[in-house]
């Protein structure tokens, strides 16, 4: 498997410095945010077709293979249905689309923001931590894989079953109104019905293969 075929998986996006209620992407579309900590989250999935630059994101639509053999970045809907599933959960991407090394350069989110680092992803997890463990959960280092902490997901997952399957203990308590969007992976193929497992991309490379990303489900 090559670097560019990962995970295909929802964005979020992070930036520090803007403390804007709301944020504009390039086609228009409004996201809402929350600072959690000292960073400013956007608390919806991208629904971007176009980098920041304007340059369009390829969409392959229902052709696998050309999902399959994309290099510069590629995005989705699920089940090819933007119509259900655009507003409430976003678009998919794929790893090219996230890698500024892939897609030339370009930024997949709006001006002044950036997909998030693995360290940003930590310092989130720290930030809903109250363990007293914080540090050795959540470490801020390049080897650590796997499920993190304890309960700090419920904290960021969106409350009740209108998006989650049952049983979900999400309380929103952050307001990062994590949602279970699924994933479209390497194959084209797409996970299950939504409403088991969120999935969000980092913009970091964990090898020559895989990235870093964060995962939400619903139990």
């Amino acid at each position: 498997m090559k670097k560019t075929l990962l995970l295909f998986i929802v964005l979020s996006f992070l930036v520090f410095t803007n403390r804007a209620q709301t944020i504009t992407d390039v086609q228009g579309n409004v996201y809402n945010t929350v600072t959690i900590g000292t960073q400013l989250w956007i608390k919806e999935n991208l629904r971007t077709g176009k980098y920041n630059d304007g340059t369009p994101i390829a969409y392959p639509g229902t052709n696998d293979v050309l999902w399959q053999t994309n290099t510069n970045g590629a995005y989705s809907w699920y089940q090819h249905d933007s119509i259900t599933y655009s507003v409430v959960f976003g678009a998919l991407y794929n790893w090219n689309a996230v890698s500024p090394t892939t897609n030339g350069g370009k930024n997949i989110c709006p001006f002044n923001w950036h997909v998030p680092t693995h360290d940003d992803w930590t310092t989130l997890e720290r930030n809903v931590c109250t363990s007293g463990t914080c540090v050795t959960d959540f470490p801020f280092d390049l080897t650590t894989v796997g499920y993190r902490g304890t309960t700090e997901g419920n904290k960021l997952k969106d409350v009740g079953t209108s998006y989650w399957n049952s049983p979900n203990a999400g309380t929103n308590s952050s307001m990062f109104t994590g949602l279970p969007a699924c994933k479209r992976d390497n194959l084209g193929a797409f996970s299950a019905t939504p409403g088991n497992f969120g999935f969000w991309w980092s913009s970091t490379s964990y090898d020559i293969t895989f990235a870093y990303n964060r995962a939400l489900n619903y139990n």
